[in-house]
């Protein structure tokens, strides 16, 4: 969790700095991997969710606390 949390961080703060929101954003992102990686689907590959899951909420709560 600390290693995407910090690839997450970095990457949002090259464009908007280190503010609590990319923070939050960051933490949330790295929260919803692992869990996304919990989920034991035949249908989906975990390594896929394990990046579209965060992307998404990243995507939906980016314009409110960036």
């Amino acid at each position: 969790m600390e290693v995407f949390f910090t690839i997450a961080l970095s990457s949002l703060a090259l464009f908007y700095g280190v503010t609590m929101g990319t923070l939050v954003l960051s933490a949330a992102a790295s929260v919803s991997a692992v869990a996304a990686e919990a989920v034991r689907n035949n249908k989906v590959d975990d390594d896929f969710l394990m990046l579209a899951v965060p992307a998404v909420i990243m995507w939906m709560l980016g314009p409110y606390l960036v």
